[in-house]
């Protein structure tokens, strides 16, 4: 910032302390001093004219506080409830998921032990009829299992 834009700033905010009506009167010299190469600073902020209505006025005001960073505690306050209510949605469905993957592996457990007893039964019975094949052509000399 130049010093000529620094006393101008200084200037202005001297002036806005003692009220409305001197700001707007120095406002003109700091967006006269203000250096062109540091942006459009002060015409961002330089408010709508004497015969502007309310909404422009609350337009202008809005896009100050989005400049400066400010957050109205109304806007806040929806933002957090609207969190709140997101985390609360976001919960439910992750113990939702949770329920649900518990019911499919519950069910995919019945599927498996189905199968593994199928299999179970298929080598049990395949080894009966082995054993059967040996002890049919005196081969098997452990007859204890098909006796």
């Amino acid at each position: 910032m130049s010093p000529n834009s620094w006393q101008a700033w200084t200037k202005f905010w001297q002036e806005a302390a003692k009220g409305p009506s001197a700001a707007a009167a120095a406002w003109p010299a700091l967006v006269a001093a203000w250096p062109r190469d540091e942006g459009a600073f002060p015409s961002g902020f330089t408010p709508p004219p004497t015969g502007a209505s309310v909404q422009d006025y609350r337009q202008w005001v809005e896009q100050s506080w989005a400049a400066w960073g400010v957050v109205p505690r109304q806007q806040y306050l929806e933002a957090l409830a609207q969190n709140e209510a997101l985390r609360q949605r976001l919960t439910e469905a992750e113990q939702t998921i949770e329920r649900l993957q518990s019911m499919l592996a519950a069910e995919r457990g019945a599927e498996v032990e189905k199968v593994v007893g199928a299999w179970q039964t298929a080598v049990q019975d395949t080894l009966a009829a082995q054993n059967q094949w040996l002890n049919m052509w005196g081969l098997n000399k452990d007859k204890k299992q098909d006796e």
